[in-house]
């Protein structure tokens, strides 16, 4: 070595700087208020498919309402037939009374304690899914009548005395629909805070 030769320091190094992240890209858990049971976090799945129990009852009674409508124009088209196949006969107004008739007491004695109990029933939910605003056993029954509906109608085609005895059936369900309906609005069920149902 030279002897103008001198050992230099080693060079000092700078720590790396830290480069924070914008506050709009971090995510920060919110805090969950003290006796909050709403859902756990993580289970945005479920959270999704929760609903409100008004909700429910709007599914529910546009189901009864479409239902209602549905079956009061078949029966009403069926009626139209009999007329077309034996004009000038008092059968198709009678059937139209009677349907009228039956209707009203399905209304009062059967429908609308079924609206009642199913009022009842999604009160009782602990967190009300979109599906359920009727229960299990209710959708096996509708699919039923849908399919006997059908069937009967195909078979009352070019029949007089079948024609009519379908369209009182179609028009007493009907008219007991729609005459039932009535229980959603006195149990406030479209009400944001809606009053608790009545079995009475």
């Amino acid at each position: 070595m030279g002897s103008g030769w001198r050992p230099v320091g080693r060079a000092r190094v700078q720590p790396a700087r830290r480069i924070d992240a914008p506050a709009f890209l971090v995510y920060t858990r919110p805090e969950r208020a003290q006796g909050d049971e709403t859902l756990p976090y993580g289970d945005g799945k479920t959270a999704m498919m929760t609903v409100s129990a008004r909700s429910l009852h709007i599914l529910a009674a546009l189901v009864w309402y479409a239902g209602g409508t549905v079956l009061l124009i078949k029966g009403g088209s069926l009626l139209v037939e009999a007329e077309v196949l034996e004009p000038d006969r008092i059968w198709p107004w009678l059937a139209g009374i009677i349907g009228l008739l039956l209707g009203g007491l399905k209304a009062r004695f059967i429908f609308g304690k079924s609206i009642k109990r199913n009022l009842a029933r999604i009160a009782a939910l602990d967190r009300p899914r979109a599906w359920q605003f009727f229960s299990p056993g209710f959708f096996v029954a509708l699919a039923v009548m849908i399919a006997a509906g059908a069937s009967l109608s195909r078979l009352a085609q070019d029949s007089y005395p079948f024609l009519i005895s379908v369209a009182v059936l179609d028009l007493a369900i009907a008219v007991a629909l729609l005459g039932s309906s009535i229980v959603y609005w006195k149990q406030r069920a479209f009400a944001r805070q809606p009053a608790g149902p009545s079995l009475d």
